[in-house]
């Protein structure tokens, strides 16, 4: 007996879920191998076809170090993988996903390290599955020291219950990000958030379940503006690459005033969601599988292979 999962029609992929007696290591779905993963390369502002083992492969180029333990890699593929089978059930007008942080990271060029190869190979097909179907999964930098729950990073989104925040004592690396330290004098805060008056304090209202900053108060010497931790981080990030040294890398962080200075002090890198990258560098380095390392991650979960007919 067969049950349509989803259609693809607009980039002429039909997946379909069979429902069939299966092996209990199986998620067994039916798709045509030859098809291709359409990818939007933002450089050279086109659009480029990709087999899925060469997509997952400049992920993982893109997402981590090719110098990480095995397992970790192998917990990062599998992730990959599953992140872009969600997206490919979204569909898209013209393709499915950038090769930017707004989707994953993907890095061309047929250079492939042979561990990045080896970790695809031998988690190949492999997909995260939550009651028999496929997990909605996210993943970051690196937690701080404990996940976040979905609903207080996404407020609407479904809350499944392997998205809810966990403690993760895997996560105190790397050290520039445990703790970060970012120094701003009121001026320059004040530039970054126009007003009708200079920034003359900051005050954090809420932390939600992971410690994260939920609602800050920005006090103006003739108004005072309410944001979400979410909000204060974008607006501190505009115009920011990653890589600049005034990047605010999460929204787990205190803060201290004195006199014209505000200095914060936080830990963790990203919105916080799902893997930490780093957590699951960490919990390989400790011997543990990727395998535990999802499962710890996505509590609930397990990790089925696709059957591409």
């Amino acid at each position: 007996m067969k049950r349509k999962l989803s259609f693809f029609g607009k980039c002429g992929i039909v997946l379909l879920v069979l429902l069939y007696f299966c092996p209990s290591s199986y998620f067994c779905y039916s798709a045509d191998e030859d098809y291709g993963i359409s990818v939007f390369i933002n450089k050279e502002k086109r659009i480029r076809q990709l087999s899925l083992k060469k997509y997952i492969c400049g992920v993982l180029k893109g997402e981590v170090s090719y110098k990480w333990p095995l397992e970790a890699l192998k917990a990062q593929a599998v992730v990959a993988r599953t992140y872009l089978f969600n997206q490919m059930e979204k569909g898209r007008e013209n393709y499915f996903l950038d090769d930017s942080i707004s989707h994953q990271v993907y890095q061309g060029g047929n250079d492939v390290p042979s561990s990045i190869r080896q970790a695809v190979e031998e988690t190949k097909d492999e997909v995260v599955i939550y009651q028999e179907k496929l997990a909605t999964v996210f993943y970051h930098s690196s937690s701080g020291g404990h996940t976040a729950d979905i609903l207080d990073v996404w407020p609407g989104s479904k809350n499944f219950p392997y998205l809810c925040g966990v403690k993760d004592p895997y996560s105190h690396h790397p050290k520039k990000y445990y703790p970060w330290h970012r120094s701003f004098k009121l001026d320059e805060l004040s530039r970054k958030f126009p007003g009708p008056g200079k920034i003359e304090n900051l005050k954090i209202l809420k932390r939600d379940s992971s410690g994260r900053v939920k609602e800050l108060l920005v006090l103006e010497k003739k108004s005072r503006r309410s944001l979400t931790g979410k909000e204060f981080r974008h607006i501190m990030n505009l115009h920011l690459e990653q890589t600049d040294k005034d990047y605010f890398p999460s929204t787990l962080f205190s803060l201290q005033i004195k006199g014209d200075n505000v200095k914060f002090t936080g830990y963790g890198s990203g919105h916080g969601v799902g893997l930490s990258q780093w957590g699951a560098k960490k919990m390989a380095e400790e011997k543990k599988k990727y395998n535990e390392i999802l499962q710890y991650y996505f509590p609930g979960t397990e990790i089925r292979k696709v059957i591409l007919k």
